[in-house]
C-alpha cells in the first residue's frame, strides 16, 4: 500500500511537457510540389527549422493551378523564436515572413555553428561576471 502512495505523489509532483506544433506552409505554382520539413534544433530559446521543397519529376502531369504545400511536426520546447529555413534553388513561393530561402544545406550548417557560438560566448560571459 506506501508503494501506491509514492507513486501517486511522484506523478503529480512531474511537470507537464512543453508540446509545440510547427507548421511550415509555401504556394507553389502546380500541385506536383512538395514541402518536407527535415530538421528541427533548437539553439538558445530559438528554434532553426529546415524545409525542403522539392519540385515534381519532370515527367509526371500535374495541375498548373496555386496549391499550398504544407509539413507539421510536433517537438518539445519551450524556444520563444522560430527561423525557418527552405532550402530551394530559387525564392518563386509565397510564405510567411519569417522564411528565408537558401539554395543548399551548407548555408543552414552555418547559421547553426554561428548560433551555437553565440550560446557558447554568452554562457562564458556570464561565468566570468559571477
Amino acid at each position: 500500500m506506501p508503494y501506491i502512495i509514492v507513486l501517486i505523489l511522484l506523478l503529480s509532483l512531474s511537470k507537464p511537457t512543453p508540446c509545440r506544433t510547427i507548421s511550415v506552409s509555401a504556394e507553389v505554382s502546380n500541385s506536383g510540389y512538395s514541402l518536407n520539413i527535415n530538421e528541427v534544433h533548437e539553439i538558445q530559446n530559438e528554434l532553426f527549422i529546415l524545409a525542403t521543397i522539392t519540385p515534381p519529376p519532370p515527367n509526371m502531369i500535374t495541375l498548373a493551378v496555386i496549391s499550398t504545400v504544407t509539413d507539421t511536426v510536433s517537438v518539445v520546447s519551450l524556444a520563444v523564436t522560430e527561423n525557418i529555413f527552405i532550402i530551394s534553388p530559387a525564392k518563386r513561393y509565397k510564405t510567411s515572413d519569417k522564411t528565408t530561402f537558401i539554395p543548399n544545406k551548407k548555408i543552414f550548417n552555418n547559421v547553426l555553428l554561428e548560433a551555437s557560438k553565440l550560446k557558447i560566448n554568452q554562457e562564458i560571459g556570464d561565468s566570468n561576471a559571477k
